[in-house]
């Protein structure tokens, strides 16, 4: 796994990261539904979204540690 501060846009890696609050879906369309969350590494807070993905956002609890595997899309300074 790599450091959140590590990731490169672009790149598919694993993120060793303790989340958040649980993840809240909201229905963007008819047929999709997104959930997001925040996790963080201890230096830094990446932004997480399972896109359709009801029962993975749902086994996610607040505070537990855990291995996310994707790719990163954006990377925003400051928030």
């Amino acid at each position: 796994f790599v450091p959140i501060s590590q990731s490169v846009i672009g790149d598919t890696c694993c993120i060793k990261a303790i989340t958040g609050k649980a993840p809240v879906g909201v229905k963007i369309n008819k047929g999709l539904t997104i959930f997001k969350t925040t996790a963080t590494d201890g230096n830094d807070t990446i932004k997480l979204t399972f896109f359709n993905n009801k029962f993975a956002a749902m086994s996610i609890e607040e505070g537990q540690e855990y291995y996310f595997y994707g790719k990163i899309n954006f990377r925003s300074s400051g928030n």
